[in-house]
């Protein structure tokens, strides 16, 4: 194995079914999808695929959650997810 070069691909998806509530949903995007982004957003070299539902993009809308997908965006644009 020695002189192989090994990749990760992570693939992370988002997703909370729709209509669950204003409180679960908030709840997750404090205490996951927020601090997931932050770290990336902190490592500008680290690459990850992100797979997030249509459902969970109108929810955060709804709910006045777009900073997350305005951090979503800036890590595309970048070419980190």
């Amino acid at each position: 194995m020695s002189g192989q070069r090994h990749i990760w691909a992570p693939v992370f998806h988002f997703y909370q079914p729709p209509g669950w509530s204003a409180t679960t949903v908030r709840k997750v995007a404090r205490e996951s999808y927020r601090p997931f982004l932050r770290i990336l957003d902190a490592r500008p070299y680290s690459r990850v695929t992100l797979n997030i539902t249509a459902s969970l993009t109108e929810q955060l809308v709804d709910l006045r959650l777009t900073d997350i997908i305005d951090l979503i965006r800036s890590l595309a644009e970048r070419d980190q997810i």
